[in-house]
């Protein structure tokens, strides 16, 4: 391997453990009941399930997506097999809770549950963490 691609292979691999680091902290974060204690933000679809949470960690801002359901139609609609057999705990339509830190996130995030489905700018993000006033509920449109 040339050196160009070891730095390459270097910076992925490097990216996939950070996260994993971020899936795994916000993972306990919920299995333990103390999310609330580092929620900022949480992001509501408008029927209420929550899709995205911004959490404050000393290794910083994590966005965390909790599992959620889509119907069957529209799961193999929007994915192949193999990426349901990664990232879905029945291999069909219960998707895995996961997370990434903020810093790693260059322009939207997709959102989704049983409802909507749709993409929240990073930008607006940041709007509603310089507002301050932690935690509290953002309600997204559909």
């Amino acid at each position: 391997m040339n050196g160009r691609a070891k730095e390459s292979s270097d910076f992925i691999r490097s990216a996939q453990n950070r996260a994993a680091l971020a899936t795994s902290a916000y993972g306990a974060m919920v299995d333990s009941g103390k999310l609330a204690n580092y929620v900022l933000l949480t992001y509501r679809c408008p029927r209420g399930c929550s899709v995205l949470h911004v959490v404050s960690t000393p290794q910083g801002v994590i966005f965390g997506w909790p599992r959620y359901k889509m119907p069957a139609r529209a799961t193999e609609a929007r994915s192949n097999a193999a990426g349901r057999a990664a990232n879905t705990e029945d291999g069909l339509r219960h998707w895995k809770r996961r997370a990434s830190f903020a810093d790693t996130i260059d322009r939207s995030v997709g959102v989704q549950c049983d409802h909507m489905r749709r993409e929240v700018d990073v930008a607006e993000v940041q709007c509603e963490l310089d507002r301050e006033n932690y935690p509290r509920d953002v309600r997204l449109l559909s």
